[in-house]
């Protein structure tokens, strides 16, 4: 197991040693970050870096939105630091490795990963979440084998095959095998149909619409989009929904979303800090609007940055690469 954190603070008790590194996830009703709720945090949480959390597929589809408050060390992540720490004080959490091999990962640190899912295994430590971590990681290092297995190993598991065989459909997808990764986006939503998770499974339509607006398939992109609402009209469906028709150029049922989600969810700062803008960017970019910088305004102040999320960075991208661009 990792060393003693070389941070640790004043105090030996094993609560208040948690309650200093363990990350924290904040979670509010509305979706909305306010001051009033920042200030019932403790002052080192409320100087912590707000950031928007997206799980992602290799592909870099949305999977799970949340908001968290993470704690910012001294020298970020290293050997021994606060996050080995919480290993250390409880080893039996599944979360916190799959925290920690997150942060490896994204990091670019893909052995310490692989060590840290490791000991999850040892622990005999299991989940969706888990599995779906282990995958990118894989998929990153390019072991074709050993995605192979973890999508086996989630075949029969509720919540876990269809997650499984989602994300495989965006392996698929990444490397141009469209017809791949329809087959197996649908055999990811029978298996979350057939578990009544059907937001679940119009979560995977809708991101099966953006890919294939990105492959070129504007009709059927339109097609999976409206579907993919009519099966499960929730924030993160409508969305990415809106997003998918904004590109695929219905701009009217584009508007028509992210009209719905504005005033559904006035308080909801993924909603209005970062979707509708990257919608709208969206629309800006169907309508050849020589002001796009108008589409990315208003979250710098939280963190929520359209690069840091792939829709976003992506309409970003194609903002800049346009004759008609503004400054974006």
């Amino acid at each position: 197991m990792p060393a003693a954190c070389s941070c640790a603070s004043a105090s030996t008790s094993p609560v208040s040693q948690l309650t200093a590194f363990r990350p924290i996830t904040y979670w509010p009703p509305s979706g909305a970050i306010d001051p009033a709720s920042m200030a019932l945090l403790p002052v080192r949480w409320q100087t912590s870096r707000v950031t928007s959390g997206v799980s992602r597929s290799p592909a870099g589809r949305p999977i799970s939105f949340k908001v968290s408050f993470t704690l910012r060390s001294e020298s970020r992540l290293r050997k021994g630091d606060c996050s080995s720490c919480t290993l250390r004080l409880e080893p039996n959490r599944a979360d916190n490795y799959l925290n920690l091999g997150i942060a490896c990962t994204t990091l670019n640190r893909l052995d310490e990963a692989e060590a840290v899912y490791k000991q999850a295994e040892e622990r005999k430590l299991e989940g969706e979440m888990l599995l779906q971590s282990r995958y990118w990681l894989a998929f990153l290092k390019g072991d074709g084998a050993r995605m192979a297995q973890l999508v086996s190993a989630a075949m029969g598991k509720p919540g876990a095959e269809d997650l499984l065989l989602a994300t495989q459909a965006d392996t698929e997808g990444w490397y141009g095998k469209l017809k791949n990764a329809q087959e197996l986006t649908g055999r990811a939503m029978d298996s979350a149909q057939h578990h009544d998770a059907k937001e679940a499974a119009a979560a995977y339509q809708a991101a099966a619409a953006l890919r294939e607006v990105e492959a070129g398939n504007r009709e059927q992109a339109r097609a999976e989009a409206h579907a993919a609402v009519k099966l499960a009209p929730n924030r993160d469906v409508r969305a990415i929904a809106a997003l998918a028709l904004a590109r695929a150029g219905d701009t009217a049922g584009a508007e028509k979303l992210a009209g719905e989600l504005e005033k559904n969810f006035p308080l909801d700062t993924l909603v209005q800090r970062y979707w509708l803008p990257t919608i709208r960017a969206g629309v800006a970019l169907e309508h050849k609007d020589p002001k796009l910088e108008c589409c990315f305004g208003g979250g710098a102040a939280l963190g929520l940055r359209p690069r840091d999320f792939f829709p976003g960075r992506a309409a970003r991208g194609r903002g800049n690469a346009s004759p008609h661009k503004g400054v974006v």
